[in-house]
Formats: C-alpha cells, structure tokens, sequence
C-alpha cells in the first residue's frame, strides 16, 4: 500500500500561503567550432511545495513527525496532493477514457460553454436508467474533499454530485437552471482508504451540460484550474531534506517547515 501525506485536523494538507517552484534544464553540447546543440532534459524537470505550518496540535505534530520517519526522509516516496492544484485530469474532456460512465450514458461536445471554460460537454442518458460519468483518484480518502462544476439543463432539471471511497457514498441533487452556474459539494470520509471516485450522475433519460469539473483537498471551491494530462497528484513524491525541525510556541502549538518534491512529467 503506497503510503499517503497525512492531513492535518481539518482534513486539508498544507496551510497558505505556499511556495510552489518548478526546475527545468537545458543540456548543451559545444564542439570546437563553437556550435552547439541544445536539448530539454525531461528526467531533470521538477516540482517542489515549501509548507509552512503554524499552530499546530500536538497530534498534529505527531502525525507529521511519524509520517517523516515512515518514509524515511527522502528515501521513500509518497503520494502528495498539489494544493493550488485540480486534482482530476481532463477538467474539460468528459469523453477522455479517463473518466468512467455507464451504459447509456451519450458524451458530445456541447454547442457552448461558461467563460471560464474552453470547452463543455452534453451528457444524456438513456431512457429508463440512470447514468454516471466518474474519475478515480489516487488519494487517502480521510482528507476533507470539495468537487466543482459548471452545468445547465437541457432536458434534466436536477443533477446528482458524489464523493465514492470502498463502496461509501456521500452526495447531493441540485437543481438545475437554463444558464450556467457553478455548483459545489464537499465531503468527508473518516475512515482512511486507498482511492476515491468523484464524479455526477443524471437521472433517467435526462440531458445536461458539464464542463470544468475540479476536485481539491480542502473546505471550499476555489477559482477554477483547468487541468489535461495532469492532474494535481504526485504518486512519487519525497521529501528534500533529511530532518524536519518543530519549534513548540506554547501548550499544544507548534510549527515547522517541510519541502516536498516530485518529479514533473512532460
């Protein structure tokens, strides 16, 4: 079981502001006639989080003191949560495969989309079945989740957002309007698991367009981030020192700053 960045007591992992710094190089090869050929190096391309943490619990403390020594420092790699980032992959693209649906389900682009938004898709389900369209994510379930979308009705006056970890659901209907709007619903699972599923579901023979769909590890919606390729998870992250100092300030309030990076794939 790949081992997960602990969250602190409200279920988010890093308190703001953070410094998030991303490393490219350049290799240059010269021959004597001074010419010189240059290439990207994909294998030095990097992403580091300085976390700053203040007034933390003591088993706040604890939780990151212990989680230092799980992995070891920097010998053992972790999964690490972007927390300026969209944690889902293809924000905008429902009919990528990475986002799973059911049977019935039709995916087409949609004749328009929010300002925010690049592009939007039209999901319709067939008659006589409900349909969902999801994406799992590789994250301890326990952290506190907020998922965001932007929809209108076509045919469909409500729709259904959810949060899934080891067969618990968590959700909530809305109802729908013929312009845009941004919904939000936000969750939390107590016990901690491997993997969560977010993602809408329609009911019978109703039609709706999606776009900008965003799920982030904290209490509420920020601003929109559109995401491709990569989302805002980090399955071989490490930490970039070898100790993690605690200053305590008073009873049960500490603080302490850690840097984490992570390979950045092209």
């Amino acid at each position: 079981m790949p081992h997960y960045y602990p969250h602190l007591n409200e279920g988010i992992a890093a308190q703001f502001p953070i410094r998030r710094t991303t490393r490219y190089r350049t290799v240059v090869n010269v021959n004597d006639l001074t010419t010189g050929l240059r290439t990207s190096d994909p294998g030095a391309r990097r992403i580091a989080w300085w976390l700053r943490y203040q007034g933390l619990a003591d088993n706040e403390m604890a939780s990151l003191q212990n989680f230092f020594r799980a992995v070891r420092g920097p010998l053992d790699s972790f999964v690490f949560l972007d927390p300026e980032a969209n944690l889902l992959a293809h924000s905008e693209n429902l009919a990528d495969p990475i986002w799973q649906s059911t049977a019935g389900l039709s995916v087409t682009p949609a004749p328009a989309s929010p300002v925010e938004a690049e592009q939007a898709f039209r999901l319709t389900s067939a008659p006589g079945q409900t349909a969902q369209v999801y994406q799992a994510v590789n994250a301890d379930a326990s952290y506190r989740w907020v998922l965001s979308m932007y929809a209108r009705a076509v045919t469909s006056d409500s729709l259904t957002l959810f949060l899934r970890s080891a067969g618990d659901e968590q959700s909530m209907t809305y109802t729908l309007e013929s312009q845009w709007k941004r919904f939000h619903f936000g969750g939390q699972f107590w016990s901690s698991g491997s993997g969560v599923e977010v993602g809408l579901r329609l009911n019978e023979g109703a039609s709706a367009d999606i776009t900008a769909i965003q799920l982030e590890a904290q209490c509420s919606p920020s601003r929109y981030k559109r995401s491709s390729s990569l989302g805002g998870v980090y399955p071989d992250a490490r930490f970039a020192q070898d100790s993690v100092r605690f200053t305590t300030l008073a009873p049960n309030c500490h603080q302490a700053a850690l840097i984490v990076t992570a390979p950045l794939p092209e």
